[in-house]
């Protein structure tokens, strides 16, 4: 092809994500709900990390001395400090191809980092409504579900 498919609407979803003051039980409950495992929080409208099963194995395992951890009381911004690696996110604008995305992913790779979600924008700024997020699961099944694309764009 000589026009790859852009992440947009490749990838195009709506992204749950939870306000900096929302509990841990919120979260917890979506997980449940959704089996989702990443997260975008912001705080008013300002992107203040991605928490990650990871993050929250973290923040658990530093507080395993409690007797009771209260899900219900602990709120979002006491696990971001406890999300492990800065930088286990991106974000890439709406137009950027979806090859270009799986680059991201393999680059972080070679550098020894982790990107747990590529976040997607209209231009890539954090300031802007999410569009979709591209995760290491989605990667994986870029080669079958764009084959199955293409094949209905053809048609």
């Amino acid at each position: 092809m000589s026009k790859p498919n852009t992440v947009i609407p490749f990838f195009q979803t709506e992204v749950t994500i939870f306000g900096a003051a929302n509990s841990l039980a919120d979260m917890l409950s979506v997980i449940r709900e959704k089996e989702f495992s990443q997260f975008p929080i912001y705080e008013g409208n300002t992107f203040r990390g991605l928490i990650t099963e990871h993050g929250i194995t973290n923040w658990m395992a530093k507080h395993v001395d409690e007797d009771i951890i209260q899900f219900s009381d602990t709120r979002l911004y006491d696990i971001l400090p406890h999300i492990g690696e800065v930088g286990n996110y991106q974000f890439i604008g709406r137009n950027e191809s979806i090859y270009i995305a799986e680059e991201k992913f393999k680059e972080s790779i070679k550098q020894g980092t982790r990107l747990d979600a590529i976040l997607i924008t209209h231009s890539g700024k954090s300031n802007e409504k999410l569009l979709g997020i591209i995760t290491t699961w989605d990667i994986i099944n870029i080669p079958k579900k764009a084959t199955r694309l293409e094949r209905k764009l053809i048609t």
